[in-house]
């Protein structure tokens, strides 16, 4: 499927081509795993912004464990960290990249 180019409106923000774009793992001296996956998250024009596509249907909610693509760490979770990149280099751009976190590395705050 080819990436869609934006020149439409849509209801609601959605992930493009159904899935990740990127995604990788570190793991520190003490053998914590760290997953990092991006998402391209197409939203209205000149309605809604990145806050909106952080919402994106389908995109992992925080607290959720790690089975992203096809990769199930039962002990790595999704943590509220999260960047929002405007793809392109004007205002009016449609795309964001999503890009989300995961680790098994136990936290140092309580939710």
């Amino acid at each position: 499927m080819a990436e869609e180019t934006g020149t439409g409106p849509c209801v609601e923000p959605r992930i493009v081509n159904d899935g990740q774009r990127a995604w990788s793992m570190k793991q520190n001296r003490n053998g914590y795993r760290t997953y990092t996956i991006t998402h391209r998250v197409a939203v209205e024009r000149g309605t809604h912004g990145p806050a909106s596509a952080l919402y994106a249907p389908g995109l992992p909610e925080p607290g959720s464990i790690w089975t992203e693509p096809d990769l199930v760490d039962a002990w790595s979770f999704f943590t509220q960290e999260v960047d929002v990149t405007q793809v392109g280099d004007t205002a009016k751009s449609q795309h964001f990249d999503v890009t989300q976190y995961a680790t098994n590395e136990p936290a140092s705050e309580c939710f």
